[in-house]
């Protein structure tokens, strides 16, 4: 008999790999944007609700990770401070432009936003903010989620982002039956969003090299040499990106 534990991982080896040939042209696309974002001195932010919100903190400041990642982070939308409030503060309507006036958003820029479901009135919201900032909105979800779910403010991020990728999740999230009951454990909406983002990341960086533009990458604070590399990299965007 397979265990749930082994049950899970099957499914996450098979969650990446949907992921890998169904949103290959996406992940390359969207690589291509943020590799444009980078020559023109440009930001790429991420934003998240819920868990989600660990998008903006895994791609911030990440040893092996692009420098002009920003993370919107904000503790309304967090769970430290709340988590029941969270979810309610994600349907709040306005709740998404008073956020993001906080940041430096730019023409030019590039936002990702993390949403499971993509169906709050936040992250709607904050992808129609940037849009009419001028900024490329990209948005990483479940599509069957989407589907299913009812729209609260009478639109999905599905259907307003420039570019949608599917992380390929059933509605819910979670994926391993949980014995004895008709619940369900063990989600993979946030290895599939790091994979997603990650893919992102890397795939401009090839562009980058491929023409022969500096990439500005972080090393693991722990490596020889590794604070001088950080701190003249830091000086770079520490002036757009918040929470450096």
């Amino acid at each position: 008999m397979v265990s749930s534990v082994e049950q899970y991982f099957q499914e996450l080896t098979q969650l990446l790999g949907l992921i890998e040939y169904h949103e290959r042209d996406g992940i390359a696309t969207a690589a291509q944007w943020a590799a444009e974002t980078i020559e023109r001195d440009g930001i790429i932010h991420v934003f998240g609700t819920g868990h989600s919100h660990m998008a903006g903190e895994e791609m911030l400041y990440r040893a092996g990770g692009l420098a002009c990642f920003n993370g919107i982070l904000v503790p309304e939308l967090m769970l430290h401070d709340g988590a029941a409030e969270s979810t309610m503060a994600e349907r709040k309507q306005g709740l998404a432009e008073e956020i993001l006036e906080r940041y430096q958003l730019q023409e030019g820029d590039l936002m990702i936003i993390v949403s499971n479901s993509g169906v709050n009135a936040v992250p709607v919201e904050a992808a129609l903010y940037c849009q009419d900032k001028g900024l490329r909105v990209v948005a990483v979800g479940s599509r069957a989620y989407a589907e299913a779910a009812e729209a609260k403010l009478g639109q999905k991020l599905l259907d307003t982002a420039d570019l949608f990728l599917d992380n390929h999740l059933p509605p819910g999230d979670a994926l391993i039956p949980i014995p004895g009951t008709e619940g369900k454990a063990g989600p993979g909406s946030t290895v599939a969003m790091s994979a997603i983002l990650h893919g992102i990341a890397l795939g401009a960086m090839d562009r980058l090299a491929g023409q022969g533009t500096p990439i500005p990458y972080y090393i693991s604070a722990n490596i020889p040499g590794a604070q001088e590399h950080n701190r003249s990299i830091m000086q770079r965007y520490k002036h757009r990106i918040k929470h450096l």
